[in-house]
């Protein structure tokens, strides 16, 4: 026997005795499985109804003005301006975005004492903006005279009557929980307690009071009953009744002048409408229930014709129900594991659920009205599943293929589609499985032996013949079958004879081909296939718009090319290349280069070639070669060998540069690049789309395409030696062997970006958006100690040697044994430790370092006892 055979037993098998279990204990399966779709529901019932969701819409705030009530566009405003967009709004909202920690830190710090502080300065600013005050030629305006007002809480909120404002302005802050007195909150024995008192015990969907009043989602608050190390995030929110530009910009200018801070982000550039619709969408939900309609009126016109069947009704209704169940119950699990799900009736998902649903409830009632009319009813169940089992679990692992290959493609609309796709094939097979099964044993069950010899022909009444040969597992069961005087029994021709109905025709032939389920997959890898090769409309524009801020290379045009640092003479024997850094100019995306283009910028030998690479918006690379002709004084520039993405190089006066594209990559990721090193003639990139890639400086071929991150790539160090590390957006951190393209070592460093990636000869050293620097042991990927640096350097870093680590703090930079951790020595750049930090430290080969200093650039030579550490 082969392996397929077994395989086919065994499932075999496995639905037979499970079709035994539906048939023998009905009822507890039936309340089972409407307890599981209960609870699959429940996140359901926070979810917005369809049609009543928020919609967005975005308009510059430079010049703002509300929008007249006449649906005419005025000029300057967007094309694409929204039905809802016109009128005033109903209030606006500003928030004033507090980020915190606590430093140093203790590990005998308790949580209160933790959040204390933090949290107090709340108090502050609440009061800094109650007593703002703007004074111009026009008068005097205070919050009062533009917030929008409250005058008395909802009926359904007036519990919370001590939390909430009420007549007065519309002002949230985490104060709220205390009343905004101060006293009260310094008082308060258990302020964790306090803010979490009124939390759901339950699972919740929706938004919370602590997510209201804090104004971020809980779980980016960093308020929690744990005593981890965390930032403390929240807002100060005011809601206006009109829009006053002067005095949000006094507002803003006051905050600043009292709370100075580097890493305050004033950029606001445009206003965001959420508009919120008034009535439900029943209309969107027409196509979907019409739907529905329909299949129940088909199955239920179908069975009418299946005389095994006793209430036709009741299938049709059990088939619909089984279908709308697992639409549901793909959407509440949808929700729970955080995916955006839809009930909307435009999109495709709810209809291919249907679809399948439908097919397969065909499929099981076909298969069991199938059986012969003289087994047991268990057994009936039994033998139809059995007969269809290997058919249900190939279509089910082809499905479950073609999602897996549509996962790993990378491209987002793929991946959400799939996410929902698998989930839906779960609940579905979950609930004919178990539901629909055990009704339609149910529904056998009742079907009287009297009704069936009414709707018998005449000749399947004829005296009982010889009893036809049955497979020897029935036999002990019917042997001890005690005699009845109405058993019929039927020869093989009392149906062979019979001409089934076109209806039932049509049904048996949809059940045996599974036409629907095939042109489905068939149509999956179709459409799989053309976003995979194919650049579907608007995506290149959307991944171009959404990438602007956060690529370092999603900047501005290109003015004349510079040569930067990295230019060999021919003779060396590597070939030499080079990179712009994250600041220099680029090609914008669709732009022609011309051949030759020229510049005014030289190299200090005769024939000298430089590479340069190009990274684009839609993913793809391009490589150019410089070469220069004439000789002028040499500059010299020093570099640093080995730490950088290129050798130290020699740069000279005035001569033109002749700059030759060579080779293109036109797809050398699906998502824009956000990471690019090279060293030792290798190339590596690093992508959105979570992927890296290694390609040959010299023939851009691809060598590896590396996969191990979950998240974007923020940050890769390549170096002479072939050393590859690359740290991501899931705050991990992947070693990888650049010769064979296999990852070394995996690492989970960060709560967040890895935003800076360094190595010596047996460490790794990595920073985050958490403010944390972590030293690892490069041969073991073991841990083996971190420094937390002060808030907003965290990227603040250098390595002088193997042995002696720089970082950046609070005005001032610190020196680290590497070997031990020990701190050797803290250098102070201004006159006090509270002044700026210092930021982007660059190491020089003469033993001293370079920082940012605020707006001035401090050189600071290491300290010669330092020195005596190599």
């Amino acid at each position: 026997m082969t392996l397929t055979e077994r395989l086919r037993e065994k499932i075999s098998q496995a639905f037979y005795s499970h079709g035994l279990f539906c048939a023998s204990y009905p009822v507890p399966i039936v309340l089972f499985t409407g307890l599981c779709i209960l609870a699959c529901c429940y996140p359901l019932l926070k979810l917005p109804l369809p049609g009543t969701g928020p919609v967005e819409f975005a308009t510059p705030v430079k010049d703002y003005a509300p929008p007249s009530t006449s649906p005419d566009r005025r000029p300057g405003e967007p094309s694409e301006r929204p039905e809802w967009y016109v009128g005033a709004p109903v209030a606006y909202i500003q928030q004033i975005f507090v980020k915190t920690s606590v430093s140093p830190w203790h590990k005998n710090l308790l949580a209160v004492d933790v959040f204390r502080s933090p949290l107090s300065r709340a108090f502050q600013l609440v009061e800094e903006i109650r007593n703002h005050v703007l004074r111009d030629s026009s008068g005097t305006r205070s919050l009062e005279e533009v917030c929008l007002q409250v005058t008395d809480l909802l009926p359904g909120l007036r519990k919370l009557r001590n939390l909430l404002p009420e007549h007065g302005c519309l002002l949230l802050s985490p104060g709220n929980f205390w009343q905004n007195e101060r006293e009260r909150f310094h008082a308060d024995p258990d302020i964790i307690g306090t803010i979490h008192q009124h939390e759901p015990k339950t699972l919740q969907t929706s938004a919370t009071l602590k997510d209201l009043l804090f104004g971020v989602p809980g779980k980016y608050s960093g308020v929690s009953l744990y005593r981890k190390r965390r930032t403390v995030s929240y807002t100060i929110t005011l809601v206006f009744q009109h829009y006053h530009a002067k005095f949000l910009g006094s507002l803003r200018s006051r905050l600043m002048l009292l709370h100075p801070s580097p890493n305050c982000s004033l950029r606001a550039e445009s206003l965001v409408h959420v508009h919120f619709k008034e009535e439900i969408g029943i209309a969107e939900l027409i196509p979907l229930v019409t739907t529905y309609i329909i299949l129940f009126a088909y199955i239920y016109f179908s069975t009418r014709k299946i005389d095994m069947v006793k209430s036709k009704w009741g299938l049709a209704l059990a088939a619909v129900v089984t279908v709308l169940s697992s639409l549901l119950m793909s959407v509440g699990l949808c929700t729970l594991f955080g995916l955006t799900p839809t009930l909307n009736g435009g999109e495709i998902f709810p209809y291919l659920v249907v679809v399948i649903g439908f097919e397969n409830v065909l499929v099981l009632t076909k298969s069991v009205v199938s059986t012969p009319v003289d087994l047991e009813v268990k057994l009936r169940i039994a033998q139809g599943l059995s007969s269809e089992s290997w058919s249900i679990m190939k279509n089910m692992a082809t499905e479950l293929g073609i999602i897996l290959i549509g996962y790993f493609t990378l491209v987002p609309a793929i991946q959400e589609f799939c996410l929902f796709a698998v989930v839906g094939l779960v609940s579905d097979f979950f609930l004919q499985m178990l539901f629909f099964t055990t009704v339609l044993s149910i529904d056998i069950r009742r079907m009287e032996l009297a009704d069936l010899n009414k709707r018998l022909p005449a000749e399947a009444c004829l005296p009982p013949a010889k009893p036809v040969g049955r497979p020897a597992r029935y036999e002990r069961q019917l042997a001890v079958r005690p005699s009845m005087p109405h058993t019929i029994t039927l020869q093989p021709s009392s149906f062979r004879n019979l001409r089934l109905p076109k209806r039932l025709r049509v049904v048996y032939f949809l059940a045996r081909t599974r036409l629907a389920q095939r042109l489905i997959m068939a149509g999956t890898v179709v459409w799989i296939g053309i976003l995979v090769y194919t650049d579907p409309a608007g995506l290149r524009t959307y991944l171009a718009a959404q990438v602007t801020e956060q690529s370092p290379l999603g900047e501005s045009a290109l003015a004349p090319l510079p040569v930067p640092s990295g230019v060999l003479p021919a003779s060396h024997p590597d070939p030499a290349f080079s990179i712009f850094s994250p600041d220099a100019p680029r090609l914008p995306e669709n732009q022609t280069l011309p051949a030759p283009l020229l510049s005014s910028l030289t190299e200090s030998h005769l024939h000298l070639f430089s590479r340069v690479v190009a990274a684009r918006l839609n993913g793809s690379l391009d490589f150019f070669s410089l070469e220069t002709h004439t000789v002028l004084s040499p500059l010299q520039f020093r570099g640093t060998p080995g730490r950088g993405s290129s050798p130290p190089s020699l740069l000279s006066g005035s001569d033109p540069v002749v700059c030759r594209l060579t080779h293109t990559v036109p797809c050398a990721h699906q998502k824009p690049i956000t990471a690019l090193k090279a060293a030792a003639g290798r190339l590596v990139t690093g992508s959105q789309d979570h992927t890296l890639r290694v390609f040959r400086l010299e023939d851009s071929c691809c060598l590896f395409t590396l996969q191990g991150h979950s998240g974007a790539i923020t940050s890769v160090y390549v170096d002479q030696t072939m050393v590859l590390a690359s740290g991501g957006q899931d705050g991990a951190i992947c070693l990888w062997d650049v010769l064979t393209g296999s990852r070394v070592s995996h690492m989970f460093a960060h709560r967040g970006d890895v935003t800076s990636l360094t190595c010596t000869a047996s460490c790794v050293i990595s920073s985050g958006l958490d403010d944390l620097i972590s030293i690892w042991d490069r041969s073991t990927g073991i841990k083996l100690y971190s420094i937390q640096q002060d808030l907003g350097c965290g990227a603040s870093l250098g390595v002088i040697s193997d042995n002696l680590l720089v970082t950046g703090g609070q005005g001032c930079v610190s020196f680290w044994d590497l070997n031990y951790g020990d701190l050797l020595q803290t250098v102070y750049l201004g006159k006090n430790s509270e002044a700026q930090p210092a930021r982007q430290i660059l190491v020089l080969d003469n033993a001293a370092i370079v920082c940012n200093f605020g707006s001035e650039l401090s050189l600071v030579y290491v300290p010669s006892v330092l020195e005596k550490l190599d």
